[in-house]
């Protein structure tokens, strides 16, 4: 399987522990999956562009540049 298949798969599996969680009120752990959900998908987008980053805050910066000034994604996506 590709990276970026691994990535997404990740990413959909921890968006299911997420919903799991929510539904039993276990919302801060909700939260932390849903965080980690969609950096697993930001991590396949940079894999699709040959970029990685070792660093969440890395992956936050390299998003931006690839994605969000080049508006693949709309600006509402950035957290800057």
């Amino acid at each position: 399987m590709k990276t970026i298949e691994l990535y997404l798969a990740k990413a959909d599996e921890t968006m299911q522990e997420a919903v799991v969680m929510k539904q039993n009120n276990l919302y801060s752990g909700s939260v932390s999956r849903s965080y980690y959900a969609s950096f697993y998908a930001v991590q396949a987008a940079l894999e699709s562009k040959s970029v990685f980053s070792k660093t969440h805050q890395g992956a936050l910066i390299m998003f931006n540049k690839h994605f969000i000034k080049t508006e693949i994604f709309p600006r509402t996506l950035s957290a800057f």
